[in-house]
């Protein structure tokens, strides 16, 4: 895609759509196959914009992606291991480095790679060695320059190597934070119902 999108055109298009295709509804594209009224009453969480100029869209119900004239909605299919893990996207973040998009889902943490299309899914490395699929929410996610972290709602992960983002192992702050933002270099912020906390990278064990 040549050009990239503001927030401002997004929105007007939004509410254009809106009146053209009936009140609270959005005629959107499904990977899935066929074009249908998807209703605007799904909460959304986050919007994001990556390196092509898409404009991404999280919502409890899968993600949008708006390319200047058609939105595309992908959603968890359970016959195709390549889509999302959840159709609940509590938030989206575009990797600039990588050029994809990370998606905090109800089930997992998810990568959609550009080149291919599809969504790969975070895996869990544990302390025998054996490697799973990571389940459960996940609330928040921070990439760093050498590392991913990502909170979920029982524990940590973070990225065991940059040659494989998705590979991740859990670790232990103290507590489980809710919501994690950089800080600078050596620290980041992790928040939870108590309050707030600066963290230290090298206390991640």
């Amino acid at each position: 895609m040549g050009r990239r999108i503001s927030i401002l055109t997004l929105f007007l298009m939004l509410t254009l759509h809106a009146f053209s295709y009936g009140q609270n509804a959005l005629k959107v594209r499904s990977v899935n196959g066929g074009s249908y009224s998807w209703l605007l009453d799904q909460s959304i969480n986050c919007i994001t914009q990556d390196n092509s100029g898409y404009i991404w869209i999280s919502t409890y119900g899968g993600i949008l992606r708006y390319d200047g004239s058609e939105f595309l909605l992908m959603t968890h299919n359970p016959k195709d291991p390549s889509s999302l893990s959840d159709n609940t996207i509590r938030e989206i973040i575009s990797d600039t480095r990588r050029g994809g998009i990370w998606a905090c889902t109800g089930n997992g943490i998810d990568y959609f790679d550009p080149d291919t299309g599809n969504f790969e899914h975070g895996r869990l490395q544990e302390h025998d060695g054996s490697v799973n699929t990571i389940k459960g929410r996940i609330n928040d996610f921070l990439i760093l320059s050498d590392k991913i972290i990502c909170c979920g709602s029982s524990r940590l992960y973070v990225s065991k190597s940059s040659d494989d983002p998705l590979l991740f192992r859990k670790i232990n702050i103290g507590f489980i934070p809710l919501s994690i933002c950089e800080y600078d270099d050596n620290h980041f912020l992790a928040a939870n119902h108590d309050g707030v906390y600066m963290v230290r990278h090298s206390d991640m064990k």
